[in-house]
Order: C-alpha cells, then structure tokens, then sequence
C-alpha cells in the first residue's frame, strides 16, 4: 500500500479540502445541531473573521451541506448538516466513477507492461464502483436515505 498519505483523521475524513477547511467542518458538526458564530469559530482556530468565512463560503460552493444564517445581532453563524458525511460518500461515488470513466478512455501503449498496469488500475476501479454500488443499492433498499431526509428542514433552529 502506498504509504505517503496524511494520518491527520480530520484530514482523512474530508479529503481534498485544505486543512484549515477540515477543522471548520470538523467543529460545526462536533457541535451539531448547535450553531456557531463565525467569531466563535476564529478564535478556536485563531484565525481572521474574513479568512474563517471566506473557507465557509469556499466550503458551502463545493456541495458540502452547511447553512450559513445570521443571529439576532446580525451576525454570521454555521450550523453542520447531519449529513454532511454522507456527501463525502456521494462525492467519492461519483469520482470513482468519473476516473473509471476516465480511465476506460486511455489509449493503449505500445509497451505492453504499461497496458498490464493500465488494465489493472481499470479493473481495482471498476470493483471498486461495482461494491459502491452494491452498498448504495443496499442502502436505498433499507430506505436509509429517505429516513435521513425525512425532516425537510433538516437544520435545527
């Protein structure tokens, strides 16, 4: 296995976001359903206001359920979405199957050890997608889905 990955477990978690980012959305959900300011937030991580809620912005554009609202002093706060480790599951779902797509279109090389290796990668992929779907299949059988999206308005007030 290859072994240059982070072991940050906050990192892990959400792949592909910038550390800072992580521990955003580390914080709300631990305090799920809790809201917290966008002040609150700075200092834990001791870091600008502007900096804090340019990355929540940053972090709401890229599909990652979080409400940003104000409170009654006209002021910034977040609240996590139960959800929001579910839309990583979606997300690694869909780019799974994105790069098996992308894969399946490279051209085979003239070196047939490259084209070993490229049918490899191919099929750890495509058994990879094939299990993803088995599990989605199971889950939207055991409607596990729609019992987390039962309540419409999922975020607590």
């Amino acid at each position: 296995m290859i072994s240059t990955f982070s072991n940050n477990k906050k990192r892990i978690a959400r792949r592909g976001i910038d550390e800072t980012s992580s521990k955003i959305l580390h914080l709300i959900f631990k305090a799920y359903p809790k809201k917290l300011s966008i002040k609150e937030l700075s200092k834990e991580l001791k870091i600008k206001e502007k900096t804090t809620l340019t990355l929540i912005n940053r972090i709401k554009l890229s599909g990652i359920p979080i409400l940003i609202t104000q409170n009654e002093e006209r002021k910034k706060i977040v609240q996590a979405s139960i959800n929001e480790p579910i839309s990583w599951i979606i997300k690694e779902k869909e780019s799974a199957e994105v790069m098996l797509e992308l894969i399946g279109d490279l051209k085979m090389d003239t070196d047939n050890r490259i084209n070993d290796k490229k049918n490899i990668i191919y099929r750890i992929y495509n058994e990879y997608v094939d299990l993803l779907n088995e599990v989605f299949d199971k889950w939207n059988s055991l409607r596990l889905f729609e019992q987390l999206n039962q309540d419409k308005n999922e975020f607590q007030q």
